[in-house]
């Protein structure tokens, strides 16, 4: 999974040709947002929903640093990146079946 990780900020860095400190800002704010995220995810003591509302948060201040350090338009480019090259996630809990 690391790896997996490491390639996909590997190819951001290339794609949206980040500075080394853009670059090193990026990872470690997501880093930080992504161990507060695997902590509320592992408590079992919550429900689904509960986890949504609690991660919720987390991402909005991730995105508010990443605003911060990237600024507005490389901000952007940042999201429109994500949506593009986010792993599609395999199985579902949805319940959504035809």
């Amino acid at each position: 999974m690391r790896q997996r990780q490491e390639a996909m900020m590997a190819k951001m860095k290339d794609d949206l040709k980040l500075s080394p400190a853009q670059y090193d800002s990026v990872k470690a704010i997501s880093m930080d947002a992504q161990a507060k995220m695997r902590d509320v995810f592992s408590d079992q003591s919550l429900s689904q929903d509960d986890r949504r509302a609690k991660m919720q948060p987390i991402r909005d201040a991730q995105n508010a640093r990443l605003k911060a350090a990237l600024g507005d338009d490389m901000f952007k480019k940042y999201q429109d990146w994500m949506t593009a090259n986010r792993p599609q996630r395999g199985g579902g809990g949805g319940g959504g079946n035809q």
